[in-house]
């Protein structure tokens, strides 16, 4: 508990209190963008009676209101101050007897403030103000720099020397065009930086929320964006003085909004896709000519496929057993399909392949094998089993049992492949027609799990 008499948590010292304490003539207290106080020196605990820890993250006016009609006084004074851009007049302090005051500074960037407080009887000199306001620039943790008239460095503050690597000397007297070069911009963006400067001193109209890129580096491998703010100095009878700039880094604010802007492409193209009515070659022209295509700088490959509903009569399939049994079987169920498609040309040397195709699974694959026929614009048959190793063809001896199957499955007027699937590999063939087709009126297809005939 406090001494009897001692000021609580908020109470200003009365003046003879702060008196006998010998106050320092000055105290600062600093605000950011949000008029909460990010600064309270000592001069600031002395003079007003309230300490750092209670004054630090709260916002100004609550910190020094002590009533409704000081709350106002000093509201109006921030707007004021905000407004014009200029120092406000002193503000008596409550229960002080009007000895203390307080006067509010405008800073950079636009809502901060600097608070000074000073006993009346001792106002703040000329040279105590342009070492406060000095102070402010090079204390800001907003990253900032100064130009003069000509556009060169005349100052940069600790947070932006912190942002380029580099201290304050290597900057002065550098246009913005070779410092920028020198961070590893390029030509054009470090252009369109100088531009946006030269255009600012020119008509005194600040730039606000301006965006640029730089360099590559290993943390932004597409460049750092940087959100700029731009604003004229001036002095007496609005005299040119330069140039100054707020610098913030919102790559990561920018990398989200570009992976939400690919997202929405992305969304954008698949309903394109999914609405479209027509050929391949029209529905590709419009995806090119699209304005989401349209705005990408980078080379893009575009594959569409285009997918066919298969009439179920034109397609069949069978699981088979992984045994020597099964090749037998196979051609069997193949004869007597391509036999109901009117597709009798093609038994024999169907037969053959589906035979070999099969062997080769149940010998160098893994069940369960899965035979399918597909009567496309070409005759299609696929093999299917869960082993991992694709076939290869290889020379075979004349002793040689086996080895010959792929060069059978590779005759003339046959083509064939083999594709991995998720859950092992597929081995396909497919041979044209002939002229015995006749799709008019197929007989019904055998189904999965029809048995071979006997014999």
């Amino acid at each position: 508990m406090p001494p009897r008499g001692a000021p609580g948590p908020g109470r200003l010292r009365s003046p003879p209190e702060a008196a006998a304490r010998r106050p320092p003539r000055t105290g600062v207290a600093l605000t950011d963008a949000r008029g909460r106080v990010h600064r309270w020196d000592v001069g600031a605990e002395e003079l007003t009676g309230i300490s750092a820890g209670e004054a630090l993250g709260r916002e100004l006016a609550d910190v020094l209101a002590s009533s409704h009609g000081f709350r106002h006084r000093l509201a109006r004074a921030l707007d004021r101050a905000a407004r014009s851009g200029e120092p406000g007049e002193p503000l008596p302090l409550p229960r002080t007897a009007g000895r203390r005051v307080v006067r509010l500074h405008p800073l950079r960037p636009p809502g901060t403030v600097a608070a000074v407080f000073s006993d009346a009887t001792a106002p703040v000199r000329g040279d105590d103000r342009s070492e406060l306001l000095a102070a402010a620039f090079e204390r800001s943790p907003v990253p900032t720099a100064v130009f003069d008239a000509g556009l060169r460095y005349v100052g940069v503050n600790r947070a932006l020397q912190a942002v380029n690597g580099l201290p304050e000397p290597p900057h002065l007297g550098r246009s913005i065009t070779d410092m920028l070069l020198s961070f590893g911009f390029t030509a054009e963006q470090a252009a369109r930086v100088q531009a946006v400067a030269a255009e600012v001193r020119r008509t005194g109209t600040p730039a606000q929320d301006t965006l640029f890129t730089s360099a590559p580096d290993s943390v932004a491998p597409n460049g750092r964006w940087w959100n700029t703010r731009w604003y004229r100095l001036e002095g007496p009878q609005d005299r040119v003085l330069g140039v100054g700039v707020d610098v913030t880094d919102v790559t990561a604010r920018e990398q989200v909004a570009a992976q939400a802007r690919a997202g929405q492409e992305r969304l954008a193209l698949r309903d394109t896709v999914r609405d479209h009515r027509g050929d391949v070659a029209a529905l590709c022209d419009r995806l090119v000519g699209s304005s989401v295509a349209g705005r990408r700088q980078d080379d893009v490959a575009l594959l569409v496929a285009q997918v066919r509903t298969l009439p179920r009569d034109d397609v069949v399939s069978w699981d088979l057993a992984a045994d020597p049994g099964a090749p037998r079987q196979a051609r069997h169920l193949v004869g007597r399909q391509l036999a109901a498609w009117h597709l009798d040309d093609l038994i024999d040397v169907t037969e053959l392949l589906v035979s070999e195709l099969v062997t080769n699974a149940v010998r160098h694959g893994t069940p369960p094998i899965t035979l399918r026929l597909l009567r496309l614009d070409r005759l299609r048959c696929e093999v299917s089993d869960h082993g991992r190793m694709l076939p290869h063809m290889r020379l075979a001896g004349p002793a040689d049992e086996g080895g010959r199957g792929m060069h059978i499955v590779s005759m003339p007027g046959c083509r064939w492949g083999a594709d991995r699937t998720d859950d092992g590999k597929t081995v396909w063939w497919e041979q044209d027609l002939g002229t015995g087709s006749d799709r008019a009126e197929p007989e019904a297809p055998l189904r999965p799990g029809t048995p071979p005939a006997s014999g």
